[in-house]
């Protein structure tokens, strides 16, 4: 393969590639100095082209070579002279160049260029000036070819990528600047090879670079890590573990870790290269033994419903789980189960009830508060956000000369039931007793309630106005009834001692009217 730099590129390399270019460097990079060329013709003469070509000349040897161009004035400070001659030959302009030694004249380069207008004469000088710097350091130019074993190259000169290189495809550098160069080559696999060669003018340099193969490399992670690493059966350390440098061929890798099940693998190591492998270890597993009371707690792990307690759960991953118990009614259960690679872990909870409260709110002191449910409970109230457990309730309140009241009610959990009750005072009662010998009728409070004989009469607490009144007397008096008890009051004596008085004359004569009148038939 033959690589041709540019004249700038292969300058640059070689300045930078040892004190032996500083040597040279005034020689290869000469002054110059630019005469005017000389027109041929009267065609050329007419046109002034000796004039304008040269300075054509003078700006892009400035600009694009390395020659260092002096002015006319100083010409004799210059180690070469260019000169020529210009001819105008129908359309066509034609440049002669030359680049001559100042120090014995003779002629060290020469080129030639033709050109169909003037439009063209600019960028065929900028060729010609950058043909003659080619032609004049080429003195001091060799050519270099580089055949790199067993593989294929990269190869890098003063570390600028050259090229690759192979047997079958050799490296061919042409017009290179004599002096020595930093070589450095490298291919996958291989150890890196460095060498300083040296560039002789006019010859050709012939390096054959043989590559060392490298050892391979071994990198081996686990999961979990800190993994015991065995090699052959030899033990090597804990993972991750790397072994920088390990012959080719094939390896048995074992790993080894607590609660975790042995990992092996035969991997193949090839020379120059990593092999890598990252083991997931199988954790051995363990099992989760949940129980509930009262049981049929359902079961969460990790949020997931498993079941109802009690509830056996095997092939579970050790570590800490979140482990759940609902049953309705009941508080939430949790806690977290640390389950042990190869063991049985039991969870056995008592379930809490849930709860809410309760508060009634009455007037009424001295209440009593019978709670009928899952047992039972006897309170006093009025009382306050009395705590019981979520459900149904019969409550029966109740106090001496009162009325019960009775209330179904059901407590939800975390909140509070509340409600006001107030009792009903039970009557009195008067009960009349031995008042079959004369009819007596009954008035309280001056409101007619019927005979005597075998009443029984609930009145409402409090002083009441009893009147009496039969054919013969009447008797009025105020009595106290208590709630809730019995006055009995006798007929006897009023009724024995009765004596004949108007209203018992009213009677008579109502009496004796209608047999009057039935005896006048």
């Amino acid at each position: 393969m033959r690589q041709k730099y540019s004249l700038a590129r292969v300058l640059f390399i070689f300045l930078i590639g040892g004190l032996g270019v500083q040597a040279f460097a005034s020689e290869r990079t000469p002054t110059i100095s630019v005469l005017p060329f000389a027109d041929n013709n009267q065609a050329a003469a007419s046109q002034s082209y000796g004039r304008v070509i040269a300075t054509m000349f003078s700006t892009h040897l400035r600009n694009e070579t390395n020659f260092i161009v002096l002015e006319p004035g100083v010409q004799q400070k210059a180690r070469v002279l260019l000169s020529g001659e210009v001819s105008v030959v129908g359309s066509q302009i034609q440049i002669d160049a030359r680049l001559v030694s100042a120090a014995t004249g003779d002629v060290v380069v020469s080129e030639y260029a033709e050109v169909k207008s003037q439009a063209e004469l600019r960028a065929e000088i900028s060729k010609l000036a950058k043909a003659i710097e080619d032609k004049y350091l080429r003195q001091w130019m060799g050519d270099l070819q580089i055949i790199v074993l067993p593989t294929e190259g990269e190869v890098y000169l003063n570390e600028q990528f050259a090229g690759k290189s192979s047997l079958a495809k050799p490296l061919r550098l042409d017009n290179m600047l004599e002096g020595k160069y930093s070589l450095r080559v490298l291919a996958g696999g291989y150890q890196k090879y460095e060498q300083d060669i040296q560039v002789a003018p006019r010859t050709l340099q012939n390096v054959q670079v043989t590559l060392q193969s490298l050892p391979g490399s071994i990198r081996i992670e686990s999961e979990p890590s800190e993994a015991t690493v065995f090699i052959n059966g030899q033990n090597m350390g804990k993972t991750p573990y790397s072994l920088a440098s390990i012959a080719q061929g094939n390896y048995n890798i074992e790993l080894q870790a607590e609660n975790f099940k042995p990992f092996k693998k035969t991997i193949n190591v090839q020379s120059g290269q990593l092999s890598e492998l990252k083991a997931k270890m199988e954790v051995i597993l363990g099992s989760l033994f949940v129980q509930s009371n009262p049981p049929n707690a359902q079961v969460f792990m990790n949020e997931n419903f498993m079941g109802l307690a009690p509830l056996l759960l095997e092939n579970v991953k050790p570590g800490t789980t979140p482990v759940a118990l609902r049953l309705k009614d009941f508080s939430e259960h949790r806690e977290n189960a640390n389950i042990l690679p190869g063991r049985k872990t039991e969870i056995n909870t008592s379930m809490n009830r849930q709860t809410g409260r309760l508060t009634i709110v009455s007037s009424q002191h001295g209440l009593s508060v019978k709670i009928a449910g899952e047992s039972e409970t006897v309170l006093e109230a009025p009382f306050h956000k009395q705590i019981l457990n979520a459900g149904e309730y019969k409550l029966t309140i109740s106090k001496p000369r009162y009325h019960d009241n009775t209330y179904f009610i059901t407590i939800k959990p975390d909140e509070e039931f509340r409600f006001e009750t107030e009792l009903k005072l039970k009557p009195g009662r008067i009960s009349f007793v031995k008042a079959d010998q004369i009819p007596t009728d009954v008035f309280i409070n001056n409101e007619y309630k019927g005979k005597a004989s075998g009443m029984n009469l609930e009145i409402p607490e409090g002083e009441h106005e009893i009147l009496l009144r039969n054919w013969f007397s009447e008797k009025k008096w105020r009595v106290q009834i208590n709630a809730d008890e019995t006055e009995t009051i006798s007929l006897q004596e009023f009724t024995q001692n009765s004596s004949f008085s108007w209203w018992g004359a009213l009677g008579a004569v109502l009496i004796a009217i209608p047999i009057y009148f039935a005896g006048q038939r």
